[in-house]
């Protein structure tokens, strides 16, 4: 009795197995091609296909927005540098001239510079009075998006101004 046990469960098995395969075939046809007639795609097939490439267009279409983010914020901060190290020129410059001891300690303003405006304050502080040694602040800050971006530059600027001159 328990061999044809055995010999029944093997020919379930063997009957499950063929039944599973049967149906796999037909549901993934690339499997068994030749055994069908038309040699077009299932739809199932066309469905996994559809879903892959959309995903595909998705990741790349994503990654196309980020990158495009990361440009206007390294555009940004390249007018933000640019804009920094005009505006110490400046005040080096104001500073050698004659009135240049009575530059004002705070100053501010909007600087526009292609679609975005920036906000800029400078902030003076005499560090040094005998060899007329400023400490010289930049702040500069935009609207990126919903974020309020900041950035800050500290130098330090000398008065080369010769009072003894005629």
């Amino acid at each position: 009795m328990n061999i044809e046990n055995r010999k029944q469960n093997t020919e379930n098995r063997k009957q499950r197995s063929q039944i599973l395969s049967s149906v796999a075939c037909r549901l993934f046809s690339f499997c068994c091609s030749g055994k069908r007639k038309n040699n077009g795609f299932t739809l199932i097939e066309v469905m996994v296909a559809t879903v892959v490439l959309v995903v595909g267009v998705v990741v790349i279409f994503e990654s196309f927005l980020i990158s495009l983010d990361a440009l206007a914020v390294f555009n940004n901060r390249l007018n933000a540098q640019w804009f920094f190290e005009e505006k110490i020129c400046q005040i080096q410059s104001r500073l050698n001239e004659p009135a240049g001891a009575f530059l004002p300690l705070q100053s501010n303003g909007v600087i526009s510079l292609g679609a975005e405006e920036y906000v800029w304050i400078s902030t003076m502080q005499l560090v040094d009075p005998i060899q007329e040694l400023y400490r010289v602040n930049l702040d500069l800050s935009w609207q990126q998006g919903n974020k309020i971006m900041k950035l800050r530059a500290q130098t330090m600027a000398k008065r080369y101004f010769d009072n003894s001159t005629p």
